[in-house]
């Protein structure tokens, strides 16, 4: 993705800042990181960090999520980047203390001035992809749909030998068996969910 892109795209998540609609107004601040953060001429995709405040209503929410196996913060993921996969988020950045941020916008400001910090972020040609953390063989590739909490765990138990991991990959064929289709048929029409400590988007 070229920089110019995913900077209109966080200029847009910025813009949803101004929504009065529920649960825009718990944003407590919105930060970047990540490649794009770091200046990358093609980042893979845009990291943004948001905090936001718990009200009784978040509370009702996050408990219905949890009784359904639903992930609680999609909701705050469709009002701020819409339908897009090309801006990752996570909640909750202090969980995070390791990774350096670039505060975009906290609450009080004008998104106009989100927007100055996020115009003065400088170019990097020589910027790439930051080490990912709690990485193994098996994780090539398909790293960006692994949560790093997810990945850290898994690491730990096959450093401790309570495990073993590896990535098989498939030979594409056709699916004859008609109950076996139907299987896959329905896991193509669901989002498949992952568990986590914390939620990524």
């Amino acid at each position: 993705m070229k920089r110019s892109r995913a900077t209109a795209l966080v200029e847009d998540l910025l813009g949803n800042l101004t929504s009065s609609e529920w649960p825009i107004p718990l944003v407590e601040s919105v930060s970047v990181f990540g490649s794009y953060a770091r200046g990358a001429l093609e980042p893979a995709d845009v990291d943004i960090a948001v905090d936001f405040h718990r009200d009784e209503r978040w509370t009702r929410h996050f408990v219905h999520c949890m009784s359904y196996s639903k992930n609680p913060f999609t909701v705050f993921t469709r009002a701020l980047r819409g339908n897009t996969r090309s801006v990752s988020i996570i909640f909750e950045p202090q969980n995070y203390p390791d990774i350096p941020m670039t505060l975009l916008w906290q609450k009080g400001e004008a998104v106009e001035t989100a927007l100055e910090r996020l115009r003065a972020i400088p170019a990097d040609p020589d910027a790439g992809r930051a080490p990912r953390d709690g990485m193994l063989p098996c994780f090539a590739g398909i790293d960006k749909w692994v949560p790093r909490p997810v990945r850290e765990e898994i690491a730990c138990l096959v450093e401790d030998g309570v495990i073993t991991v590896e990535q098989l990959t498939l030979a594409d064929n056709v699916v004859t068996d008609l109950s076996v289709k139907r299987i896959i048929d329905s896991l193509g029409s669901r989002r498949v969910r992952c568990a986590a400590p914390h939620w990524r988007q």
